[in-house]
């Protein structure tokens, strides 16, 4: 019986590798990780996220004071889970940084 059960998960393994070697971006922990194997598509997912909440959030505070709307996107839409795995000085993170620049300036 363990026998069987190891060499259906090795053929499972298996057939999951062959599944994922045709897949262009997989979600793995949060992060978007693509075949290029570096994380400039999980910086560009995240920037897109941030520009849609923090574009809703500004929206939604409209009325509250400039420090109040800041806290808000900064608690709601600022956490880049993934960041530390990110080219720091790529084209991709200075996208998002300079969204955040961006939606400072907008409040």
């Amino acid at each position: 019986t363990n026998k069987r059960l190891c060499s259906s998960k090795l053929a499972h393994d298996r057939l999951s590798l062959k599944c994922r070697l045709w897949v262009r971006t997989a979600l793995h922990l949060g992060h978007e990780l693509s075949q290029l194997a570096n994380m400039e598509h999980d910086a560009k997912v995240k920037r897109g996220m941030f520009i849609d909440r923090s574009t809703d959030i500004r929206q939604m505070f409209s009325v509250g004071e400039p420090l109040q709307i800041l806290q808000a996107v900064n608690i709601y839409a600022g956490h880049f889970y993934g960041a530390m795995l990110w080219d720091i000085y790529g084209e991709a993170a200075g996208k998002v940084f300079r969204c955040w620049n961006t939606a400072v300036k907008l409040v």
